[in-house]
């Protein structure tokens, strides 16, 4: 062959190469913007939506990417109806995981409304017969139905705590329920949180003068007042005060505090005791999670108290958190609406 033919076929090499490429960038785009075509039509939970919209897109944007490439064109468009078909048939498997997904979902919540229903009338129940069988110690240990020993009494004591222990229990998850079914139902004032801290401080006294701790309020008069019920709000700090007693040692130090912060107040309870682990911190305002620690086992709780903690703070627009250190002790941290209304 003389060289001017070897040059006629060298170019016809190069144009077939060149041409291959750009059909393989033709193929490479296309695939690409398959992706990102169906991905625009995805509604707002993550569903495709107008898949003929999509098959049509797809179709114009091959004939357009293929059309100078009529030799390879009857070939594409097979692919592209083979990416039709894989599309249509993905779509409806996804149609039908949502469906067996949402018949899913709709027994679940049937069957936690069954068994919250039912732990509501299982607790009402038995707080009846409670009062009266605490009604009945309460009669006995006064000693109007004859004189009692000193063991006796000592039995009747032990009684009586234990009945308070169940009481709480049922007021607690009596509380959760209200909670959940979003009816917990405030009672709006404004209050002192000084005021507030202080009674609660003074109910739980008995307990941390018996551990020799050092509970200090720190809140200047100056500080604000807060809209809030009065009766769950001194649910949560007799809460957080009392875990504070029950997990910091014996001559350990408590300090109760709070400040204006924009227009919240801010309060937080520290203590010096055992800490909660940093692996636990997220969970400890779940429902039934107790950390799990020597203390924890020793003063054997259901977790239901920090829960129901978040659950008030929550119905008062405000926010509950922890800061806390293995062995270091912790801060609970509370922010509250502030009364715009001086006082």
């Amino acid at each position: 062959m003389d060289k001017g033919g070897e040059m006629v076929v060298d170019i016809k090499k190069n144009q077939r190469s060149s041409e291959t490429k750009k059909l393989d960038d033709a193929k490479t785009m296309f695939l690409r913007s398959l992706g990102e075509v169906t991905e625009k039509r995805k509604s707002a939970e993550g569903k495709v939506t107008g898949v003929e919209k999509i098959i049509e897109e797809l179709e114009d944007l091959g004939r357009k990417l293929f059309l100078p490439y009529p030799h390879s064109l009857e070939k594409t468009t097979k692919e592209l109806y083979d990416y039709k078909a894989a599309l249509l048939n993905m779509l409806e498997d996804l149609n039908e995981s949502r469906i067996k997904l949402e018949e899913s979902y709709k027994e679940l919540a049937e069957l936690d409304k069954m068994k919250s229903d039912f732990i509501q009338i299982a607790v009402h129940e038995l707080r009846t017969p409670l009062i009266a069988v605490k009604s009945g110690v309460e009669l006995v240990n006064t000693g109007e139905l004859g004189s009692l020993t000193s063991k006796q009494k000592e039995a009747l004591g032990l009684a009586e705590q234990n009945i308070d222990v169940i009481t709480a229990l049922i007021d607690d998850m009596l509380d959760i329920m209200r909670i959940k079914s979003g009816k917990i139902g405030l009672m709006k004032e404004s209050l002192s949180i000084k005021e507030l801290v202080g009674l609660v401080a003074n109910g739980l006294k008995p307990v941390f003068v018996k551990k020799k701790q050092k509970v200090t309020v720190k809140i200047p008069d100056s500080v604000s007042n807060i809209i809030g019920d009065p009766y769950l709000l001194a649910k949560v700090f007799n809460n957080l005060l009392g875990n504070a007693i029950k997990y910091t040692p014996d001559n350990g130090k408590i300090t109760i505090s709070a400040e204006d912060d924009g227009r919240k107040i801010h309060c937080a309870v520290t203590d010096t005791g055992v800490g909660i682990p940093k692996k636990e911190i997220d969970k400890i305002f779940d429902m039934f999670y107790v950390v799990d620690s020597s203390m924890s086992r020793k003063h054997k709780g259901v977790g239901l108290g920090l829960a129901i903690c978040k659950g008030i703070m929550e119905a008062h627009n405000g926010k509950i958190w922890v800061e806390s250190n293995t062995g270091k002790g912790s801060t609970f941290h509370v922010t509250l609406p502030k009364n715009e209304v001086k006082k």
